[in-house]
């Protein structure tokens, strides 16, 4: 992700899963990202890299699709036992100027008061400009996962940074917001806190966010996307070729998360439509007689997951469904691969996908299909609808990675009943001619 013919970010995780790993007491503690502009002496990223905790080994970063780290386990609106693939809620806010920003561990910075409602004033006017781009940064990534971002406009003054106080409904966000000089212009522009904590710091002194404010300020959008990213819990993966919003190298040639970016989302969160893990909880998959509805980019976030969808009363009428693995095959590596034969992912084989169709009551099976294999598509056609409506489900093997497909139904008429009506006009038609 590199801005073309501009100056473009490097951004270095900086969260320790060996440090966590080892001392488990310090699994809270919280460690930031770190993003470098280009040519930053390498000194100085090995630096800042080690005292912030980058401490990872090959072995201890997870393999792909699983290259997340474990997501929030409960927010300001959430109770404690949230697990992988469950949707949450994450307040958030722009801090109030004069709110202490601590020193990020190992970033360089120094404590001081956060001013980024000053600077976002001075390059776009007033709050009413700059404040919905934050907001198209936060939802771009609830359009895919499981992710709801609800502004808290409550702010208890406390500090942000590695021990920043946890969300609480009506006095702080989950996800703080703020700003200040961090290292001057260039070199560290952001960083974020993963899980937990969720801190963004912007660098109030960079020139990246006042040099180009275009494509509807995307340089702004698209880095805050990106560390929000780590703040739900994704790592970065490579190579750099402009294809995922959480590359290290972040660009403007696409706007907000992309497929890869989707599939680790989702993975720690479930699609939007979680939980709809029951006929309970299935909702209306928005398909009418005649009709037919193309729902993308679910998931099937882990082992357990299996979607329900529910398809309205039509008695009599002939329902086709068919549910299609996404994503072929790309490069893409936990680990700096760029320029280098990175290894191929088989993002649409991840997940063996099997479809069925039950009866209103939930458990009466009335048809499935889970023959095509691995990478296919699963298909049923003219299943009859008994009165009461349907539910049609989709499920994986039991394989425990996220598998993204596209669910796709239609409704027609019974034909015996749609031509019922012009049949009788042409025996008519007969039996007058013949008087």
């Amino acid at each position: 992700m590199g801005f073309p013919s501009e100056r473009s970010l490097t951004c270095v995780l900086a969260v320790s899963l060996v440090l966590l790993t080892l001392l488990p007491s310090l699994a809270g503690a919280a460690s930031p990202t770190a993003c470098f502009a280009p040519g930053t002496p390498d000194v100085l990223m090995d630096r800042v890299s080690a005292e912030s905790g980058l401490l990872l080994a090959p072995s201890a970063v997870p393999a792909h699709p699983a290259s997340v780290i474990p997501g929030w386990t409960n927010t300001a609106t959430d109770p404690p036992g949230l697990v992988r693939g469950e949707p949450i809620t994450l307040t958030w806010s722009v801090i109030p100027d004069g709110v202490t920003i601590q020193a990020g561990p190992g970033v360089g910075d120094v404590e001081s008061v956060s001013d980024l409602r000053a600077f976002l004033d001075g390059i776009y006017g007033s709050e009413a400009t700059w404040l919905p781009l934050i907001q198209q940064a936060l939802q771009s990534w609830s359009v895919y996962a499981g992710v709801r971002f609800v502004m808290e406009s409550n702010d208890d003054l406390q500090p942000i940074g590695a021990s920043s106080a946890p969300g609480l409904l009506g006095t702080r966000a989950d996800i703080r917001i703020g700003g200040h000089a961090i290292d001057g212009n260039n070199n560290i522009v952001a960083y974020a806190y993963e899980p937990g904590g969720g801190d963004l710091v912007i660098d109030t002194v960079d020139s990246f966010y006042t040099a180009n404010t275009s494509l509807n300020s995307r340089r702004l959008r698209n880095t805050v996307a990106h560390e929000i990213g780590h703040a739900i819990g994704l790592l970065h993966v490579w190579p750099t070729d402009r294809t995922k919003l959480m590359e290290p190298i972040v660009n403007t040639t696409f706007d907000g998360p992309q497929f890869d970016d989707v599939l680790g989302s989702t993975r720690n969160y479930g699609d939007p439509d979680e939980p709809n893990d029951s006929s309970a909880n299935a909702p209306d998959v928005g398909v009418v007689m005649d009709g037919s509805a193309d729902t993308v980019w679910l998931s099937l976030d882990g082992s357990s997951d299996e979607d329900w969808f529910s398809v309205v009363d039509a008695p009599g009428a002939r329902l086709s469904a068919s549910a299609s693995p996404q994503g072929g095959s790309y490069r893409v590596s936990d680990a700096d691969c760029t320029g280098e034969s990175c290894p191929l992912f088989a993002a649409g084989s991840q997940r063996d996908l099997a479809i069925e169709i039950y009866a209103s009551d939930g458990s009466t099976l009335l048809a499935s299909a889970d023959s095509a294999g691995l990478g296919a598509s699963e298909s049923l056609t003219n299943v009859l609808l008994p009165a009461g409506g349907v539910f049609v489900t989709v499920a994986g093997d039991v394989v425990d990675v996220a598998q993204l497909y596209d669910l796709q139904v239609s409704l027609v008429p019974e034909p015996a009943t749609s031509l019922l009506g012009p049949v009788a006009l042409v025996v008519l038609a007969i039996l007058a001619r013949r008087r």
